[in-house]
């Protein structure tokens, strides 16, 4: 049997069909894009593994009595991208409740998946009570994804504390779409360039070149950096700075062609 595209006429016949026979799973399937439906056959692969059923009464007891804390998680992340609303109140519950905070988050992180306000405020509520600065940042970095900024400080923290300055400088990006923290965070990606540890200057570097990319800084800014660090006292920045220089240059010059081209076109 030959594969042909589903036109729009047969999708709309084939989710009346799917509502009529009472089957509203594989509307929310058709609905998810690309990346979701990839990241829904990962849960469920996983769900599988851990002895859960991807259909929705297995997945619910899956939430609420699995002994493994990570298919929890993955469980509360099946219902978000499936929106399965009729899980809500077990999410809200497990989001409160839950003994693992990776499962609280999962769970957090589904309601807001499904337009609940309730995620957001339970990510907050994680951040507040977080003791772990890994922890930190990490709903710090989740809040952020959801425009939400008030983690920002615990990442500047971070950035100072030895065993998690590399979390934390990884996840000054995002922070770079708000408005309210695109400033210091650009001023902390330059401030790390200078750091004592060849590490940090090293990383700085790549969270640099992904930065411009972002936007956040112009290549006009970028090169001279990079240029200054192919002197640094420590060989591994300057193999770095080298190696980014000589990628960016390429990407640069490609991107400029490119649009030359469609400008004679």
């Amino acid at each position: 049997m030959s594969a042909r595209r589903i036109s729009r006429w047969d999708a709309r016949w084939l989710l009346l069909v799917c509502f009529l026979a009472g089957v509203p799973a594989w509307a929310e399937i058709i609905r998810l894009d690309g990346p979701q439906r990839t990241r829904l056959g990962e849960l469920e692969a996983r769900l599988r593994a851990g002895g859960v059923e991807p259909e929705l009464s297995a997945v619910l007891e899956g939430l609420a009595h699995h002994p493994d804390e990570l298919a929890r998680a993955d469980a509360a992340q099946w219902l978000g991208i499936g929106n399965q609303r009729t899980a809500i109140p077990a999410l809200l519950g497990v989001a409160r409740n839950d003994p693992a905070p990776v499962t609280r988050r999962a769970a957090a992180l589904a309601l807001h998946t499904m337009g609940r306000r309730e995620g957001r405020e339970a990510l907050r509520r994680e951040l507040q009570h977080a003791a772990q600065t890994f922890d930190q940042v990490t709903l710090a970095r989740d809040l952020a994804g959801l425009g939400d900024p008030s983690g920002f400080p615990h990442v500047q923290a971070a950035l100072e504390a030895p065993d998690s300055w590399y979390t934390a400088l990884l996840g000054l990006p995002i922070f770079l779409r708000l408005e309210e923290t695109r400033a210091a965070a650009r001023a902390a990606i330059l401030e790390q360039l200078e750091a004592s540890e060849p590490r940090r200057r090293e990383l700085a570097l790549l969270v640099l070149t992904d930065a411009m990319d972002m936007g956040a800084f112009l290549w006009a800014e970028v090169e001279p950096i990079l240029v200054h660090h192919t002197q640094d006292r420590d060989q591994p920045v300057r193999q770095k700075a080298t190696e980014l220089l000589d990628r960016w240059r390429g990407v640069i010059w490609s991107r400029e062609r490119m649009k030359r081209l469609e400008e004679q076109e």
